[in-house]
């Protein structure tokens, strides 16, 4: 079983927090092996976001269209596997801001269900998680659960 871990928010610079130009997503970190030095870690800047992040192997990149909150947003993806972890950073362009509480939790309940749990009272609730310069959003956790890739919620 792999550790699962992650964090969302959204950071955006300046007054265009106003605009809700993306949606960020962190989706790392999938288990213990993150920590050991044969790694090798390198900054990676995704697209024309704000964000700097460290991956542990070169990333490969990918769009799709995906459903969330009953609306079909593009999804951008960055990610590689190192060390038989999964490492992903990915996100969206929302129309609104008053759509991104609603999408933030849809994303959440996706990604918990891919690793077989179902989203409800028997999911983990979470800790509040706000980067520095993000929007404070009840949805805006970092949630840390067990599951396996594919297995059904």
């Amino acid at each position: 079983m792999h550790s699962f871990s992650f964090r969302s928010g959204l950071r955006l610079p300046g007054d265009s927090r106003l605009l809700a130009p993306a949606f960020l997503f962190l989706a790392v970190l999938l288990s213990v092996y993150g920590c050991t030095p044969a790694l090798d870690w390198r900054e990676v800047r995704p697209g024309p976001l704000p964000l700097k992040a460290l991956l542990p192997c070169m990333p490969d990149g990918g769009d799709r269209i995906v459903t969330l909150d009953d609306r079909q947003v593009s999804m951008h993806l960055l990610g590689c596997k190192a060390s038989g972890a999964l490492y992903v950073i990915g996100w969206v362009a929302l129309d609104s801001p008053s759509l991104l509480g609603a999408t933030l939790g849809a994303w959440q309940d996706s990604t918990l269900a891919h690793v077989g749990i179902a989203p409800g009272h028997d999911a983990p609730a979470g800790m509040p998680f706000v980067p520095h310069g993000a929007l404070t959003l009840p949805q805006s956790r970092r949630i840390d659960a067990d599951g396996h890739v594919g297995e059904a919620a």
